[in-house]
């Protein structure tokens, strides 16, 4: 029973976007133990992607009655009994059972042993972008692949967020705005900005696009203020904040779907192209990153497209190695 908790609890991290790369790793070979496990995975994504339709519905329980929920579901997967249901029965089932899934990850994240809670959680997959509007009148663009999770009052306006996403926060003098992502803390009165915090990579982006933000630590030891046009980000082994460079006009491409190469120099192309198309680039020549790249405004362009202009223009060999992509040419001084 313990050893199934404990894939019960990596998998309720996983779906709502707070695993390790470690932790994934586990969850993906146990998957691969027993068909079964499989199996009781894939019914769990399934009704986890279900349960956005139920979020308007408090949720009430505690962590041993949602742990014992889902064995009790993987314990019917392994004798192999099939139950005929009505429709609206299965449905009523997929909602109950997605409710377990996420109320057992929110008590487990919050040390909450055995009481309610009432909270909101939204995600999204790969290539699925999601707009939030919070009860204070704050708006959210959800990244791919990422999620969030607050109090449904939104009393206190504090959010964990796991992924990247885009806060457009409402202003209020006398109730900050606090988001919790990967170890780093942001704090804010009304502002935008966008937070890039990914579990499986080293560090946590943030960039301001209008007002100030308070950037720290999880302990709030090491605070930096930033204003419209900074940038700084959060070294999650070090526990450090650093400023760092903007990431320039296509930081917010994801959101935007837009992407503009307006005399830029290749290596910031190279970054940019890497970023908003989860691709690998190679450049055989480093030369080529003093070169500027005058490709104009790209408008849910394709990789290929850009790529092809490259060649064109610059007059470079582009190349493809499984999913690296391989640019060579004559560089620039």
């Amino acid at each position: 029973m313990q050893k199934h908790n404990t894939y019960s609890e990596l998998l309720a991290k996983k779906l709502s976007g707070n695993a390790t790369a470690d932790e994934l790793r586990q969850l993906e070979n146990w998957r691969k133990e027993q068909v079964d496990n499989d199996k009781f995975a894939k019914d769990a994504e399934e009704l986890w992607q279900m349960s956005d339709k139920y979020t308007d519905r408090p949720f009430v329980t505690d962590k041993k009655a949602a742990w014992q929920a889902i064995e009790s579901k993987l314990d019917t997967q392994k004798t192999g009994k099939v139950v005929q249901m009505r429709p609206w029965r299965r449905v009523l089932q997929i909602a109950a059972m997605s409710v377990f899934i996420i109320g057992a990850y929110w008590l487990w994240n919050n040390s909450m042993n055995n009481t309610a809670a009432d909270f909101m959680a939204v995600h999204t997959y790969e290539d699925e972008n999601k707009e939030i509007k919070l009860p204070d009148g704050s708006k959210i663009w959800l990244n791919e692949n990422s999620s969030i999770h607050y109090a449904a009052d939104f009393k206190k306006r504090d959010v964990t967020l796991n992924g990247e996403a885009f806060f457009e926060v409402a202003r209020m003098e006398d109730s900050p705005f606090e988001i919790t992502s990967g170890g780093a803390t942001t704090r804010v009165l009304g502002t935008s900005f966008n937070i890039r915090a990914y579990p499986e990579e080293t560090q946590v982006e943030l960039t301001v696009k209008t007002g100030k933000v308070a950037f720290s630590d999880e302990n709030k030891q090491d605070t930096k203020i930033l204003i419209a046009g900074e940038a700084a980000n959060y070294k999650k082994e070090e526990k450090r904040v650093m400023e760092s460079p903007a990431l320039g006009v296509n930081a917010l491409a994801w959101q935007t779907k837009k992407l503009a190469f307006i005399s830029t120099p290749f290596s910031q192309v190279e970054k940019d192209l890497e970023r908003y198309y989860g691709v690998d680039i190679e450049v055989k020549n480093p030369a080529l990153a003093n070169c500027r790249f005058a490709g104009g405004t790209f408008k849910k362009a394709k990789l290929s497209e850009i790529l092809e202009l490259l060649q064109i223009t610059m007059d470079w060999q582009v190349s493809q190695d499984g999913t690296k992509y391989i640019i060579d040419g004559e560089g620039c001084e």
